[in-house]
C-alpha cells in the first residue's frame, strides 16, 4: 500500500474488487465469502493489492490463484477538461473450475474511471470517463468445449458532459437494443424472461425522463458467443451474453451494472457505480446455487467548486 498526496476535499476515490464469491445450496450448503476483497473508499491517492492462492470449495468450485487491486490517483496529464482523478480496479482469476462444468485458465475484470478536473464552469466534475481496457477472458472451456468470445467495449460509449451516464440517450439506446434482442429470444426461462421484461422496463423509463430514486441499468461487453458446436452438451443454447445450458443452469458473461449513488450531501448530484462481473453461474441441477467470478467496480464523489 502507497499513500502520497491528499487530493482536493470532498473528491473521493472509491474502487472495490474480489476474486470469487457466491453461494453453494446443494449437494452442500455453504456461503462462499468474497475471496480477495479489496475495498478503496478514501480522498487520499492510495494503491491496494491482495493476492490469494489454491482455493478449492468442497471439491465444488476451485481455482488456481487470484489478484485485485484498487487505486485512486491524480492523472498527471495537463488536460483539466478530459483528466482529473482516475480510479482503477482489478480482479483476475486463473484455473477456474466449476462443478468440472466450466473451466477458464485466465478472466481478467477491469474498471477504470477519469473524472475530470474542470466541468468547463470552473467546478469539479460529477461524472467520468469510463473503460474496461485490460478485460478479457482467456481459453473459457464448457465440458472441455472452448468458446469463442467477442467483447465489445464501445457499449458505454463516451462521456457526455458532465451528467448522469443513466440520462445518456445514446448509452440508453444501445443497452435497449441489447436487452431487447434477450427479452424477445425463445427459449427462456420464465425467471429469465421475468428479468430482462423488468429492465427493459427500465431502460425505457429513463429514455422517458422517469428515473427512480435507486436507478440502476445493466448490459453486457459481450457481444457474441461463437464456437458452439464445441460443446459436447445436447440442447445447448446461447442467446447474446447468456450461455444455458440443459443439466446445469445458465451462465452469464461480462455483465456490468450502471447504478447511481446517492450523495450525502442531498444538495449535490449522485454520482454513477459502474460494476463488472465477468462470470454469472447460476446453477439448478446436478448442483444448486450461484458463484460470482472476477468482480470490479469504481466510481468516485465530485469536489466542491474551485476557489
Amino acid at each position: 500500500m502507497a499513500t502520497t498526496t491528499t487530493v482536493p476535499r470532498n473528491r473521493h476515490f472509491h474502487g472495490e474488487a474480489h476474486v470469487l464469491s457466491g453461494r453453494l445450496q446443494r449437494p452442500v450448503e455453504q456461503i462462499i465469502e468474497k475471496h480477495a476483497e479489496v475495498v478503496l473508499k478514501d480522498q487520499k491517492e492510495r494503491h491496494l493489492t491482495r493476492f490469494i492462492k489454491g482455493v478449492n470449495i468442497e471439491g465444488l468450485v476451485s481455482f488456481k490463484s487470484g489478484r485485485t487491486r484498487v487505486s485512486g490517483s491524480k492523472s498527471l496529464k495537463d488536460e483539466p477538461k478530459n483528466h482529473g482523478f482516475v480510479t482503477l480496479a482489478t480482479s483476475v482469476i486463473e484455473g477456474l473450475n466449476v462443478f468440472e462444468v466450466i473451466t477458464a485458465e485466465r478472466v481478467v475484470a477491469q474498471v477504470a474511471t477519469d473524472y475530470p478536473m474542470d466541468n468547463g464552469h470552473n467546478e469539479h466534475t460529477n461524472y467520468p470517463h469510463v473503460t474496461f481496457l485490460g478485460t478479457h477472458f482467456d481459453n473459457v472451456r464448457v465440458n472441455g468445449g472452448l468458446l469463442t468470445l467477442k467483447l465489445n467495449f464501445e457499449m458505454i460509449g463516451e462521456r457526455e458532459g458532465d451528467t448522469s451516464y443513466l440520462s445518456h440517450r445514446g448509452f440508453l439506446r444501445r443497452i435497449k437494443n441489447q436487452t431487447a434482442k434477450v427479452a424477445k429470444a425463445k427459449g427462456l426461462s420464465k425467471d429469465l424472461q421475468t428479468e430482462y421484461a423488468k429492465r427493459l422496463t427500465a431502460i425505457n423509463n429513463l429514455i422517458k425522463g422517469r428515473k427512480p430514486r435507486e436507478a440502476k441499468v445493466t448490459f453486457s461487453i459481450v457481444e457474441n458467443i461463437d464456437n458452439l458446436d464445441a460443446i459436447p452438451i445436447p440442447g445447448v443454447k446461447v442467446v447474446g451474453h447468456l450461455l444455458m445450458l440443459p443439466n446445469f443452469g445458465t451462465v452469464s458473461l461480462g455483465e456490468v451494472s450502471v447504478s447511481e449513488v446517492a450523495n450525502k450531501d442531498p444538495r449535490k448530484p449522485p454520482s454513477n457505480l459502474f460494476e463488472l462481473k465477468m462470470l454469472q453461474i447460476n446453477m439448478g441441477c446436478v448442483g444448486d446455487g450461484m458463484v460470482d467470478g472476477a468482480v470490479a467496480a469504481a466510481n468516485g464523489h465530485g469536489g466542491p467548486p474551485k476557489p
